[in-house]
């Protein structure tokens, strides 16, 4: 994942499931951050040891939980196929609402 603090200050890779971090950002930019999702190609997967054909399906849910941590207003389970989590909260919250703008890389049809 990387980030984006407009008009292009600051860019930093993050890891794990970064939606606390990204809130402070967030706040800390008075609203200027765009959130970028990248699923990754194969060097990372290598890096980390997983399965590049797993690849669309953790893309797919960490983006959909980075969101409802951001969205939903009260801590939440969040129990997957990937993850496992028994609360989930994002304080604080980021200014943009409902969330950050969200740039998504793709290079297939399908993505």
């Amino acid at each position: 994942m990387v980030t984006a603090v407009q008009p292009g200050a600051l860019t930093a890779p993050e890891l794990n499931v970064p939606s606390v971090p990204l809130s402070n950002r967030s706040i800390l930019s008075h609203g200027r951050l765009v959130s970028g999702f990248v699923r990754g190609g194969p060097r990372e997967y290598f890096s980390y040891g997983a399965d590049i054909k797993d690849g669309r399906a953790h893309f797919e849910e960490e983006a959909e939980l980075i969101i409802k941590a951001w969205t939903e207003p009260e801590p939440f389970a969040w129990h997957s196929e990937h993850y496992d989590y028994d609360l989930v909260s994002v304080i604080p919250r980021p200014m943009q609402q409902p969330h950050p703008p969200l740039i998504i890389a793709a290079n297939t049809a399908e993505s």
